[in-house]
C-alpha cells in the first residue's frame, strides 16, 4: 500500500496519550495543524471481546487522517482486532504499541517488553498486516531499547522486513521512561538503516526544539506528545518557525478561546463526564501564568460549560 500520508513533510502527528488523546483533543489538535493523530492506545483483547473498549476509538471524520493504536502481546488477538477496526471504521493505519514504559501495562508483558521478544513482535506485526492487507498502513511505535539504546538497531530493520509501513521512535530507553536526554543521533542511525518513513518523538516542546530534531534526525516527521498539553497550537508554531524562523506565541485571550473550544467539543461527545475529564486539560492551559495555583485550584472543579465560562471570564 503506498503510503500517501508522508506525501508533504516534515508530517506533524499528535502521539498516543492514554487518557488526553481522546476525539476533542485530537480535533483541536487537527485544527490547530496537527497533520495527523494518534487515538489514546486500547487493547486488542478488549476490542475482540468486549464493547466497552470500543469507545476510545470512536472518532469524527474531521479527524482524519487518524491512526488508532493498539496493545497487546498475541499475534492472533491483534489480528481479529485490526480486522475489525479496519471494517468497522477504516482508519488510515493501525499502530502497534511496543514502547509504552507504565508498570501495569509492563507487567502484563506489553508495551516496551515486546522489545525483548524480537521473534514475537515480528508475529505481531505480519499477523496485523495479513489482516488489513491493503486498506490501511501498519505502524509501530517503540523505545531505543528496553535495556540498552542499540537494541533498536537489530530491532527496527525486522520489524520492517515482517511488513511495517512506518515506525514512530521515542528516543530514550525503558529505564529512562519520560525523562533524560532524547538520543537524537541514535534515531538518526535507525532511519539512515530503514528505507520506511520514520517519526521522531520525545522531548519537543518549543518550535526549536523541533526544529534542531528534524535536524539531527533526517526524520521525516515529528510526533508530539507531552509538549501539547496546554499547547494544541504547537504544530502551528512549529510550521510556521521552519518556513519563516519565527512564530507568534497566542495571546491569553486567545488561549481562553481554546480552552473553551476544547470543552465544548468534551461535552459534545461525553456530556458532563467529558468536562470531568476536561479538568486536566484547563489545569494544562494555565501552566505559567500569574495566578495559576489560584484559578488550578477551581478549574479542577468544574462541571458545567458556564463554570468554565465564569472562570475564564474572571482570569
Amino acid at each position: 500500500m503506498p503510503n500517501k500520508l508522508f506525501k508533504s513533510q516534515p508530517l506533524l502527528a499528535l502521539a498516543p496519550m492514554a487518557g488526553i488523546t481522546d476525539s476533542a483533543f485530537r480535533l483541536l489538535c487537527r485544527e490547530s495543524g496537527a497533520d495527523l493523530v494518534y487515538s489514546e492506545m486500547v487493547s486488542a483483547d478488549g476490542l475482540v471481546y468486549g464493547k466497552k473498549s470500543w469507545e476510545l476509538v470512536k472518532f469524527s471524520s474531521r479527524e482524519r487522517p487518524i491512526v488508532i493504536q493498539l496493545f497487546g502481546k498475541k499475534p492472533d488477538k491483534f489480528a481479529a482486532a485490526a480486522a475489525m477496526i479496519v471494517r468497522k471504521i477504516k482508519p488510515e493505519a493501525i499502530d502497534i504499541n511496543m514502547g509504552c514504559p507504565a508498570k501495569k501495562v509492563v507487567r502484563s508483558g506489553h508495551g516496551v517488553v515486546l522489545m525483548q521478544d524480537p521473534a514475537l513482535a515480528c508475529q505481531i506485526v505480519q499477523a496485523v498486516k495479513k489482516a488489513v492487507g491493503d486498506k490501511c498502513l501498519v505502524s509501530v511505535k517503540t523505545r531505543l531499547g528496553f535495556s540498552n539504546k542499540k537494541e533498536i538497531l537489530s530491532f527496527a530493520p525486522k520489524l520492517e522486513k515482517a511488513g511495517m509501513d512506518f515506525l514512530c521512535l521515542h528516543g530514550r530507553t525503558y529505564p529512562q521512561g519520560f525523562s533524560g536526554e532524547v538520543d537524537l543521533l541514535m534515531i538518526k542511525k535507525v532511519k539512515d538503516l530503514l528505507k520506511i518513513p520514520v517519526l521522531a518523538n520525545g522531548g519537543v516542546k518549543t518550535p526549536e526544539q523541533a526544529a534542531a530534531m528534524l535536524k539531527v534526525t533526517g526524520a521525516d516527521g515529528l510526533a508530539l506528545g507531552l509538549g501539547t498539553l496546554g499547547r494544541p497550537w504547537l504544530f502551528q508554531e512549529i510550521k510556521e518557525f521552519l518556513n519563516t524562523g519565527a512564530y507568534r506565541e497566542l495571546t491569553w485571550s486567545e488561549i481562553k478561546k481554546v480552552m473553551m473550544r476544547q470543552a465544548k467539543l468534551a461535552y459534545q461527545q461525553k456530556g458532563s463526564f467529558g468536562l470531568v475529564e476536561l479538568r486536566k486539560h484547563l489545569c494544562w492551559y494555565t501552566k505559567g501564568h500569574a495566578g495559576a495555583a489560584e484559578w488550578r485550584a477551581r478549574l479542577v472543579r468544574v462541571e458545567t460549560l458556564r463554570d468554565i465560562q465564569k472562570i475564564l471570564k474572571e482570569i
